[in-house]
């Protein structure tokens, strides 16, 4: 079965960490995935990364200098995809612990 998937993971992180210390934790997990990366910046205020896999599932990433981020992952994929895109939901949740 093939349906759309969308998921949203919002942080607010206690501890203030700069972008870029953010932005590199997270880039691995993408890039094992063979996501193309996308980098906007916002001088000292953030910034916007998309990554776009192959099979058309894509992922903004904001990351603001405040702590804040949000994921927004959206996919359309069968069963299988359907389980790579809950493995990468949790390894970023795990790495912005």
């Amino acid at each position: 079965m093939t349906a759309a998937q969308h998921s949203t993971l919002d942080f607010l992180l206690g501890a203030l960490a700069g972008c870029e210390t953010i932005l590199k934790g997270l880039r691995s997990i993408f890039q094992e995935q063979g996501m193309t990366e996308s980098l906007h910046t916002w001088q000292d205020h953030g910034y916007l990364v998309t990554y776009i896999n192959k099979n058309g599932s894509f992922v903004n990433l904001w990351i603001d200098s405040r702590g804040l981020m949000s994921l927004d992952l959206q996919s359309y994929s069968g069963d299988a995809q359907a389980k790579e895109v809950d493995g990468l939901l949790n390894k970023v949740e795990e790495r912005m612990k």
